[in-house]
This record gives C-alpha cells, sequence and structure tokens, in this order.
C-alpha cells in the first residue's frame, strides 16, 4: 500500500477527480476548480492517490495543521470495494501520522452511516457527540449535520472548539 502526494499535473490527478466526483455529492465537495486550486496552491492541503502494487485504488485528501492531521475525503475505488484496502490504507495512515488525526462523520441515522462510523470505530477511533455542523462548500448549500471522530492523543472536550474553529477558517473559509 502507497500514499502517494500528488498535484493536478500529475497524469493520475484525473482518476482522483473523478473518484472524488463519483464518491461524494456535490454538497460533500468543493467545486473542482477549488479543489484543483488547493491541490496544487494551498501548502496546508495534500491530495494523495492511494496505490496497490503502483495501480491507483482510491484517494486521501487531507489538511496537515500544526497539531492535528484532518482528513477531508477518502474513497477507494468501487471496483475493489469490501476487500480490505481501507482497513490497510488507514492502518498505513495511523501507523505514519505524528499527530492527531480528525474527520467529520455522518450521523448514524441510516446503515450506511452506521457502518462508516462502524469501520472508523473498529480501527481505532474515537466518536465524539458534540453537536458540530459541517459548514456548506458553496454559499447555495446548507451546513450539515455531523459528528467529528478522533483518533491519537487528543482530549476532544478540552480541543473541541479549537478543532471546530480551525476546519471552519481553514478547510471551509469561514472567518
Amino acid at each position: 500500500m502507497n500514499i502517494r502526494l500528488i498535484t493536478t499535473a500529475d497524469e493520475i490527478y484525473q482518476f482522483v477527480e473523478d473518484l472524488l466526483v463519483e464518491a461524494f455529492p456535490a454538497n460533500e465537495r468543493r467545486d473542482l476548480s477549488l479543489q484543483r486550486n488547493n491541490t496544487d496552491y494551498e501548502p496546508l492541503f495534500c491530495c494523495n492517490v492511494l496505490e496497490d502494487d503502483k495501480k491507483a485504488i482510491g484517494l486521501l485528501n487531507f489538511w496537515e495543521f500544526p497539531d492535528i492531521y484532518y482528513i477531508e475525503h477518502f474513497a477507494i475505488s468501487k471496483q475493489i470495494r469490501n476487500r480490505s484496502y481501507g482497513t490497510k490504507i488507514i492502518e498505513t495512515l495511523l501507523n505514519k501520522a505524528r499527530k492527531p488525526i480528525i474527520i467529520e462523520v455522518e450521523r448514524p441515522d441510516d446503515e450506511l452511516a452506521k457502518r462508516r462510523i462502524n469501520f472508523y470505530l473498529r480501527v481505532g477511533f474515537k466518536l465524539d457527540h458534540h453537536d458540530y455542523m459541517q459548514p456548506p462548500y458553496r454559499p447555495t448549500d446548507k451546513a450539515y449535520p455531523m459528528y467529528i471522530m478522533s483518533y491519537g492523543d487528543i482530549d476532544m472536550e478540552q480541543n473541541y472548539e479549537k478543532i471546530k474553529n480551525t476546519l471552519y477558517k481553514e478547510v471551509y473559509g469561514m472567518v
């Protein structure tokens, strides 16, 4: 398993962009022009292709802040889902991480959301129950109720507001 940082100049970038569009509805991702801009010019943003034996199998977009990593998008190609690639990639990332990791997850209101939360719980994440609202990616969209999950040595009771404010400002552009 390999997690490889890429830019839009890399030939494989189109695979990553196509998977992002396939795996996430428009309200769960920014416009592609802004995604490309972050990929090439935002120093805190890391666009990664996931590879197995030099074959592209997924994407992992994350932000590296001074105290945390924030995984914004993670997806495995639908042709190979349910073959433990997701677990292997996340475990690879967790072994390399030098600081706590934060993710947003949908609230467990349907079976898919419950399965996603359980996946992250199985690999060692903790579910935080603060009333978190994911800001919209576009002015025409609405905020979306979610939960935050964390991995690593972080006290969410003490750090929730700081993490929320970092995400709101840096990821979603809220001042």
